[in-house]
């Protein structure tokens, strides 16, 4: 039902996602210069220290999708993007798959075994939201590459 929300609904926040971050991300994203995102990035910093654990964990993502870009240009999300799509649909695949332990005579290892997968499918899901909301915040002109 989320997903089906998240997917449909304009301008919902993701899982991973912050609404308090929204406007930084596209405030970066359509920055002119280098040194105009590298402000508009130790301000996320700064907002991030201000915020509850577990929203600065969030914020963190932010961060460090704002450390690549400048680092490798705009172009480094459409990858990474990619990237995250294909190790989520791998992941999805290794979900079909019967897990190491045996549910019958190892049950505590294979609800460990169980909950690491959920947990690594939720983390990358949140790293892909992050990056989707920075592609959409960014210029329209997909060419469009800033090397930091």
């Amino acid at each position: 039902m989320i997903e089906f929300l998240e997917e449909r609904v304009p301008g919902i926040v993701k899982d991973g996602q912050l609404a308090v971050m929204r406007l930084v991300a596209r405030n970066f994203m359509t920055a002119a210069t280098p040194s105009e995102m590298g402000r508009i990035r130790d301000e996320a910093a700064a907002t991030q220290k201000g915020l509850a654990s577990e929203q600065a964990d969030h914020a963190e993502r932010y961060l460090a999708v704002m450390d690549r870009v400048l680092k490798h240009g705009r172009n480094w999300l459409a990858t990474q993007k990619n990237s995250l799509i294909t190790k989520v649909q791998k992941l999805q695949q290794e979900q079909l798959e019967p897990l190491p332990a045996n549910p019958s005579t190892e049950p505590a290892r294979y609800m460990e075994q169980l909950e690491g997968l959920k947990w690594k499918m939720v983390r990358l899901q949140r790293q892909l939201h992050v990056v989707e909301e920075f592609l959409s915040a960014g210029p329209s002109n997909s060419s469009y590459s800033l090397q930091g």
